[in-house]
């Protein structure tokens, strides 16, 4: 298992390296974009990026997942290349037919959710949707290969591109928000260029199988109205939020939104490395054994970030915004959290994965979608852009749940869940706690938080030791050897 572990680890490290810095540089960005841009310009921005991540939805149709459960299915080459070929294929037609719809409502999506007459973002953005495609493939392309180094290097120049050409555009041009867009399709055009060359003999006209779609489609159709239903969840705030008050609410939502984000540093990496991984190992027989390991690990790190973002959300928008984006520091602190939530479920709901049925994740987002909306409706008109994030944690907390003793049920992981659950409720509390005793003297509320942080790293070892005991001598002996290593040096 130690070994498995250790190159789950390495994967993560390796993806982590490259979310690290691009997300180092778009914290980087923000001094300069709250500078430029008003709290309603970005909401504007967040209103446009909630649109199209809908309709990123309809266009994927749930076929990356599809795509990488039946990679694994064989390791025969051409067989695989009907998989990607018939997903690009669909994926290219289904695209070019919701853009140019788009397009032709551009002006009436304009003054509906942007209140304006101006039509351009929209069409910017459906063409920048359009030429994503290919990225999008590549990049699950080379992670289902286990390609981690050439993943990041693709993803790294891939950002850094497109945070290249939005500072040339909104700094330097001044192109105003519409800069922000120009820079997504310059840098998907020449994205795609490489990945045509890249991904070429994979996408051949001559792999492409209707019966192998029908198959993934078969295998999508629950994921649907799931990431539709996700989509509810994590993005219509946006628009609730514009309907109960303005652009300038929103863009204050969005930045909290962003600052919660830096938690992604590790759930992302990890997302990435994740799955490719454990679909890689069902046959190993410590399989299981691994699955739960991984478990524990994650929960402790995971609330970890969580809970060091949220206490010093309000310093980094010091440090980072300007005055009038300061009140974001709640939203950011509580969304934190939130950013961790649905992360689970990929650890959890890989029984569902294995025995190729995502229908509980379906009813579970679907349930939870539900009660999200619910709830917005209830609290954002109360208490605003908190009411907001509150709404959505309470509404994620419904997935891992169901997704949990539905998986279980069809194929049993001996996961420690106490344990998990009993790190993830003393994170949260203690920010609660932070928020019940916080001062008015900044230095001293300093030394509070970083009480509290190490608080959590002891009582965390403490829980593991009591609960999984097995995990904490391990990480003892990890401990030890890396000491003796350094002695020798």
């Amino acid at each position: 298992m130690r070994s498995l572990l250790k190159q789950l680890v390495g994967e993560s490290a390796i993806y982590g390296i490259s979310g690290i810095i691009t997300k180092f540089i778009g914290i980087f960005l923000v001094p300069l974009y709250t500078n430029v841009f008003e709290p309603a310009d970005y909401g504007m921005i967040n209103i446009i990026n909630s649109f199209f991540f809908f309709v990123g939805i309809l266009v994927v149709f749930a076929l990356d997942n599809s795509a990488a459960r039946w990679f694994y299915d064989t390791e025969d080459p051409e067989d695989r290349k009907k998989t990607i070929s018939s997903w690009f294929w669909f994926q290219l037609l289904i695209t070019a037919v919701v853009c140019s719809g788009i397009i032709l409502l551009s002006s009436f999506l304009s003054k509906k959710l942007l209140h304006t007459s101006d039509p351009d973002l929209f069409i910017v953005s459906a063409i920048s949707v359009f030429t994503g495609i290919l990225p999008i493939i590549v990049q699950n392309w080379l992670r289902m290969q286990r390609k981690a180094v050439h993943t990041v290097v693709f993803s790294l120049l891939y950002s850094l591109l497109t945070i290249g050409l939005t500072i040339y555009f909104v700094l330097v041009q001044k192109s105003g928000i519409i800069g922000v867009f120009y820079a997504v399709v310059i840098s998907n055009s020449a994205a795609s260029i490489y990945c045509v060359f890249l991904l070429k003999s994979w996408i051949s006209i001559k792999y492409l199988s209707g019966e192998r779609l029908k198959e993934m489609l078969r295998f999508a159709l629950p994921l649907i109205p799931t990431s539709i239903a996700f989509w509810v969840i994590n993005s219509s705030s946006t628009f609730v939020l514009d309907y109960f008050y303005d652009l300038k609410e929103v863009g204050i939502f969005q930045l909290g939104l962003t600052i919660s984000s830096a938690v992604t540093l590790f759930t992302s990496s990890f997302q990435m490395a994740w799955g490719p991984f454990a679909y890689s190992i069902i046959q190993k027989e410590n399989s299981k054994e691994v699955y739960s390991a991984v478990l524990t690990a994650y929960t402790i790190i995971a609330n970890f970030m969580a809970l060091a973002v949220a206490l010093f959300a309000y310093e980094l928008l010091v440090v980072f915004t300007t005055p009038n984006y300061y009140d974001a520091y709640l939203v950011a602190g509580l969304l934190s959290f939130n950013s961790t939530i649905y992360s689970y479920v990929y650890i959890i709901g890989i029984g569902n994965g294995i025995v190729k049925n995502n229908k509980p994740l379906a009813v579970s987002v679907l349930l939870s979608a539900l009660v999200t909306t619910g709830l917005l409706i209830l609290l954002t008109p109360l208490f605003a852009k908190t009411g907001t994030a509150v709404s959505m944690i309470i509404g994620n907390l419904i997935i891992p749940v169901y997704v949990y003793f539905s998986a279980q049920k069809r194929y049993h992981i001996p996961y420690k869940i106490i344990l998990a659950i009993a790190l993830c409720g003393f994170s949260f509390g203690l920010y609660l706690l932070y928020l019940l005793i916080q001062t008015n003297v900044s230095y001293i509320n300093v030394l509070i938080k970083g009480v509290l942080i190490i608080g959590y790293i002891i009582s965390s070892f403490v829980a593991l030791y009591l609960w999984d005991r097995k995990s904490f001598e391990a990480i003892k002996r990890f401990y030890s050897n890396l000491k003796t290593r350094k002695n020798k040096v």
